[in-house]
């Protein structure tokens, strides 16, 4: 089974949008950065070459990070994720403003690197606490399905907007999708933050509808 009744859960899809928004622009930061300073700034190949080494222990590290948070239980996976998109953001947009000094622009790769590794590790234990064990592999055989869509058509549009206008600005729309892939999940907090006050609303009324009937029976006596 494809596992298609997962989208009748609002939750899922606002995973499913954000995972798509992420990887929509995602993988310019492994290209445009490298053929940015070596064509444009003027750094060596070696140099630029050294980025993506960066950026694969920056991945290493982060991995290893953010999975041993999550196994505290008073860590919301959530939040680490949010929290890993938008400096996945922060950081793309900074690339084209710190890359004339090379020290800068490899705490900027690095920073990108240790981020982007809260979507490898958490996006997993996300979907298993939501839909559970049984519809994992159908949760997230679909969210690759997306990821591999938007990474189809991403780069496509990331080399039209870097030759139509500059690299800067496919950077930093890379950037822009990257912090609305983060701000996408936290609809989920303010819907159940919604149902949670409906909730104690209504239990509220319960309570004080039972209080009068106790109190009505008493002056009965």
């Amino acid at each position: 089974m494809l596992g298609l009744q997962l989208f009748r859960d609002y939750r899922y899809i606002l995973i499913f949008i954000s995972q798509f928004l992420f990887y929509l622009f995602y993988d310019l930061i492994y290209l445009f950065p490298v053929d940015y300073g070596e064509t444009v700034i003027g750094y060596s190949k070696s140099q630029m070459t050294m980025l993506v080494t960066i950026l694969g222990i920056g991945q290493f590290f982060g991995q290893l990070f953010f999975g041993f948070i999550a196994n505290y239980s008073a860590i919301d996976e959530l939040i680490l994720y949010n929290i890993g998109a938008i400096l996945c953001s922060v950081a793309s947009c900074l690339i084209p403003f710190v890359a004339y000094s090379y020290p800068a622009l490899v705490s900027t790769i690095l920073l990108f690197g240790l981020a982007v590794s809260a979507n490898y590790a958490l996006t997993s234990i996300i979907l298993a606490n939501m839909c559970g064990l049984e519809l994992l592999t159908s949760a997230y055989g679909l969210i690759l399905l997306g990821q591999g869509l938007s990474s189809l058509f991403g780069p496509v549009m990331g080399g039209w907007i870097a030759e139509r206008y500059s690299y800067i600005a496919s950077l930093i729309i890379a950037g822009i999708f990257m912090g609305l892939s983060g701000c996408v999940t936290i609809v989920l907090y303010i819907v159940q933050f919604i149902k949670k006050r409906k909730s104690d609303k209504t239990s509220g009324g319960k309570t004080i509808k039972t209080n009068t009937t106790m109190n009505t029976s008493d002056s009965e006596q």
